[in-house]
């Protein structure tokens, strides 16, 4: 029996993170949610995917991804959802690391970030 040696298995980390945007009196005129993902992302802001995400090693000299979150998927007024999907096709480790900008009219920002905790994990294999 031959054994393929060119199969690779690809693990898959779910991070779901409920957070809760400061809240001002004004509009939400903009957000930005901008991260680094070992080794591919996508990220959903309420069920709403935002995009993809490559892995930028630390010695690159590349910035990291930062995409634009439609005010729409927001809620202003309670609890949002972030949900990260990461691939590892590497092997070794698995992690994520993002923030969000959130802009008011009045220009104030309010800001979360994957340090916050409230994070919960779910790994498919």
């Amino acid at each position: 029996m031959m054994i393929n040696k060119y199969i690779k298995q690809i693990f898959f980390l779910i991070i779901i993170f409920i957070i809760n945007i400061q809240i001002y009196s004004a509009n939400i005129t903009s957000a930005m949610l901008c991260g680094n993902f070992d080794d591919y992302a996508t990220v959903y802001v309420n069920g709403n995917s935002i995009g993809s995400y490559n892995y930028i090693n630390w010695d690159s000299g590349s910035p990291i991804t930062c995409r634009s979150v439609s005010t729409a998927y927001l809620n202003a007024s309670g609890s949002n959802v972030i949900a990260i999907k990461v691939q590892d096709t590497n092997g070794g480790e698995i992690w994520a690391s993002w923030y969000m900008d959130v802009t008011y009219d009045n220009g104030q920002h309010a800001y979360v970030s994957s340090n916050q905790g409230g994070g919960k994990i779910c790994i498919n294999i």
